[in-house]
Formats: C-alpha cells, structure tokens, sequence
C-alpha cells in the first residue's frame, strides 16, 4: 500500500508510453482550440499527454501558449495543427515543397510506425 491508503496497482507499459515519454496511455484531445494551457499542462503533469490545439492563432500567438506550457509543465505536451482541405493558403504550396516536406517528416513517421501515404494522398486532391 501507498502512503496515501490506496492500493498501489502495477501497471504495463505501452510503446506509445515509451515514444512519448508519459505514465499513462491518456491524450487529451485538442478540442479544436477550446483546451487552455492549465488543462493540457494539468493532463501532462499528471502522466497523460496534454494537447492544445493551436489552429486558429497567430504564430505570435501559438509561441506564447507554448512559452506558458513550459512555464507549467516540463512534460510532455502536443501542439496540434493540421492543414485543412479548404485552407486557401494551400493555393501559394507548391508539390515540390510539398514533397520536400514529406522527406523531411518521412523519420518522424518511420520512428512512429506512422505510413505517410494518408499525407500524400490529401496533397495529391490539389491540382
């Protein structure tokens, strides 16, 4: 038993666990932007992965929410942007740059047994 009463459970690791770097199998979901800082730092400090969902900040605006999650955590947290379908400014991307991008993820995708091919074929609905 713990010191607190309660009946210390043990527990097996996952490999997300370990690719992550948390306690739990736990990601909080972004909520579109809803999430605030304390509620993600609060998940990741108590062993789950904290998300914040930063899509429509500016990208002044996503360094401070960033700075402030490292004033209240030093675990791991998730930022969470994605490029959406009907984003304009997918019009100025080109595929060359597009492509380079994909090599330059291809380690991130390969250490997360992620197939990057669900990339590749939103990019290819682009003219």
């Amino acid at each position: 038993m713990q010191e607190n009463g309660r009946k210390q459970v043990s527990k097996v690791s996952s490999r997300i666990e370990e690719l992550l770097g948390i306690v739990y199998p736990i990601i909080q979901a972004p909520f579109g932007g809803f999430a605030s800082q304390c509620l993600a730092a609060s998940v990741s400090n108590l062993g789950g992965l904290g998300s914040l969902g930063v899509v429509s900040l500016s990208e002044s605006a996503i360094r401070e929410a960033v700075a402030e999650m490292l004033s209240l955590t030093n675990k791991p947290f998730a930022v969470n942007l994605w490029v959406s379908t009907s984003d304009p400014q997918l019009a100025f991307i080109d595929h060359d740059t597009a492509a380079k991008k994909m090599v330059e993820l291809a380690q991130y995708y390969a250490e997360l047994w992620i197939r990057g091919g669900r990339a590749r074929q939103v990019w290819s609905m682009f003219p």
